[in-house]
């Protein structure tokens, strides 16, 4: 393995390896839609602490849509796993406290979710600024989603379900952070105005793209959409990547 590294595990979810820390970002995630869960091989690895999965620093959750999250694989994962620590917005940290024993929500931490606040952490030697952004689809208004910064000599932001949306993103001034690796979901590259968003609002010097649905039930062309949306940009836009196998690494 590379010094620092990704390991793309489910719909949005990474292993993140920087500084010889890891952090898995909404890794485990137990859905019956068009979207991937992680497979059975790499849950069981993720939940007993099996490598790479090992010695897990930081699991962050960015909301409680079970595309991104799996209280019941959360809480296996914390019963095997006490060197971690959880961080996500205070409804999925109840969630999570409602099906583990006593005793084992020493390392749980709930964000306030007032819209738009940020929350700077150090947690187990990492660097991590959490901000409150408004969930993507008009429907889900009420959701609270948590996007995370990871602040190490490689920096990364994980957007969750964010919506790609300048009143998102204006007053953040992310790109004093000169963010080496964005992850957000596939529409960020697909709508020219979350396009923009990326290249005024976060400047980010690459992108990997998630959410993608599983191929063979990608009936509205989403995949073939979101290259073509790409190749029309390719020269003018950071370099994006698509994560679309579960297991594949990226070197960082």
């Amino acid at each position: 393995m590379p010094a620092n590294y990704l390991i793309y595990v489910s719909n949005a979810g990474v292993l993140l390896n920087i500084d010889n820390r890891k952090i898995l970002i909404d890794a485990l995630c137990k859905t019956s839609s068009v979207y991937k869960n992680p497979s059975a091989e790499i849950t069981e690895q993720i939940i007993n602490g099996e490598a790479p999965f090992d010695n897990i620093d930081l699991m962050l959750i960015s909301h409680y849509h079970e595309d991104h999250f799996d209280a019941e694989g959360i809480g296996r994962f914390i019963l095997n796993n006490k060197q971690a620590v959880v961080i996500s917005s205070e409804k999925v940290i109840s969630l999570i406290e409602k099906g583990i024993a006593p005793g084992l929500d020493g390392n749980l931490i709930g964000l306030n979710s007032v819209l738009h606040s940020e929350v700077r952490l150090t947690v187990n030697g990492i660097d991590i600024l959490a901000v409150s952004l408004a969930h993507d689809g008009r429907m889900f208004g009420h959701v609270a989603n948590y996007a995370y910064l990871i602040d190490g000599s490689f920096k990364v932001f994980h957007t969750g379900d964010a919506a790609g949306r300048k009143e998102n993103y204006e007053n953040l001034n992310l790109a004093k952070y000169n963010i080496d690796l964005l992850l957000a979901p596939f529409p960020y590259i697909g709508l020219s105005s979350a396009r923009q968003v990326i290249k005024e609002y976060i400047k980010p010097r690459k992108v990997a793209l998630l959410h993608l649905p599983y191929e063979e039930r990608d009936r509205d062309g989403w995949i073939k959409a979101t290259k073509k949306s790409y190749q029309s940009v390719e020269g003018a836009f950071p370099e994006a990547v698509l994560l679309e196998n579960i297991g594949s690494i990226m070197d960082l």
